[in-house]
């Protein structure tokens, strides 16, 4: 019996823990995703794009050593995002948290174009919500190993919930209503988003 409640209280001690890392994360996306479901709080009137040339060979390397150079001699913020080529031509696209900066070459690859757009409130927060994929500055790797982390603090309080529900409490057809409740709202969502 007193193992039993040796680890219960082990138990109880994980649960605890792994709320408080996941609580952080919780709150910020809750308020982020509810800030992004109400844009008419903030001003939707995006700032002009900063548009300029530069004298400068595309270099004749490999992509990930192309995206590295065109951020360090063009000196752009934050991190490479994406590429895309439309009629002939390659763009490359980085983002931070304040902006978004757009980079091609003309017909020759002697001159680089760079456009750099400042995001207003609503896309600076939309960029944080959405932050995504390690890469880049340590800054944005630490942050997604923080979310991995939170997400498995997430899981782990979920287990431990579950295994002291299943162990203590008597009646349990609440928390199997519940459960339902959640997997059936899951299930309609993924059922949404794959037929709508």
């Amino acid at each position: 019996m007193a193992r039993r409640v040796n680890l219960y209280q082990l138990i109880r001690q994980i649960h605890m823990y792994a709320a408080f890392i996941t609580i952080t994360f919780l709150v910020m996306y809750f308020v982020t995703g509810y800030l992004m479901n109400n844009p008419q709080w903030f001003d939707q009137e995006k700032p002009a794009p900063d548009i300029k040339t530069t004298s400068m060979k595309k270099p004749d390397v490999s992509n990930e050593e192309l995206y590295n150079q065109l951020k360090n001699k063009l000196e752009i913020s934050g991190r490479f995002h994406n590429s895309w080529t439309n009629k002939g031509t390659t763009y490359y696209e980085y983002q931070s948290m304040l902006r978004q900066t757009i980079v091609y070459f003309d017909s020759t690859h002697t001159t680089a174009t760079v456009k750099v757009s400042d995001r207003n409130t609503m896309g600076s927060i939309t960029a944080y919500h959405r932050l995504h994929k390690y890469g880049g500055p340590p800054a944005y790797s630490l942050y997604i190993l923080l979310m991995d982390l939170a997400s498995l603090a997430l899981l782990i309080f979920v287990l431990t919930g579950v295994y002291m529900w299943l162990s203590f409490v008597k009646y349990r057809w609440l928390g199997v209503g519940f459960l339902a409740v959640g997997l059936a709202y899951s299930i309609w969502v993924w059922l949404t988003f794959i037929f709508y």
